[in-house]
């Protein structure tokens, strides 16, 4: 079965917003520096734990960490609760994105100058892309193209909670489907946004109609 991948441009605002009060169409977007809060943890577990503690008491929510839960691939869920989330870091810049009743997963890449994008292309990129990437000529819109795909395949890796390497090359974004034969889907929503000089990508299997961006 191939999944049609559904491009958005959703109204993005940068508004206080409460996840109680969240709506189906909504995602919340929660941007700042958890590293510091990381480091402190050895495990993975941990890890959420202190992430989701953080985004949590942003909001004047309490989290309990005896809800957190993860699937055979380690994708993060809360018991008996409607809301999913992911989270996704590049240097010091973490993102978390929070949604109701519907699965995410995000990306965020800063745009970095590399001397390998097309090596890179070949191990993880459907070769759809890699012939795609092989035509651009100017360095500067190379790097952007790579960044951007790449954010979207893994927004959309996540999204699924599937092993990350082992599905990038199914996702063929030169054609906006990926071969998801496992799901039974319809469509895949993906927004791509510029974002502190590099790409911020969200997929969901539902429509995304507003970002709100909690800073």
């Amino acid at each position: 079965m191939k999944v049609n991948i559904v491009f958005q441009s959703p109204e993005v605002v940068e508004l206080d917003s409460s996840l109680s009060k969240l709506l189906d169409n909504e995602v919340i977007v929660v941007s700042g520096s958890f590293l510091e809060r990381q480091n402190s943890y050895t495990k993975y577990e941990k890890k959420w734990y202190s992430i989701l503690d953080f985004v949590f008491s942003k909001f004047g929510e309490n989290f309990n960490p005896e809800s957190l839960i993860f699937n055979s691939c380690g994708k993060p869920f809360l018991q008996n609760s409607k809301l999913r989330f992911s989270n996704t870091n590049s240097k010091e810049t973490d993102f978390v994105a929070l949604q109701k009743n519907f699965e995410i997963g995000v990306d965020f890449e800063f745009l970095e100058e590399k001397s390998s994008y097309l090596e890179i292309a070949q191990r993880f990129f459907h070769e759809d892309e890699i012939e795609y990437l092989s035509k651009i000529e100017n360095s500067e819109d190379l790097m952007s193209e790579f960044y951007r795909v790449w954010t979207i395949k893994e927004a959309l890796v996540k999204c699924l909670g599937l092993t990350m390497f082992q599905n990038m090359k199914h996702i063929n974004i030169s054609k906006s489907e990926w071969d998801c034969a496992d799901y039974e889907l319809e469509n895949i929503y993906v927004v791509v946004i510029n974002q502190n000089k590099g790409f911020l990508s969200i997929a969901s299997d539902s429509e995304i109609k507003k970002i709100i961006i909690y800073k």
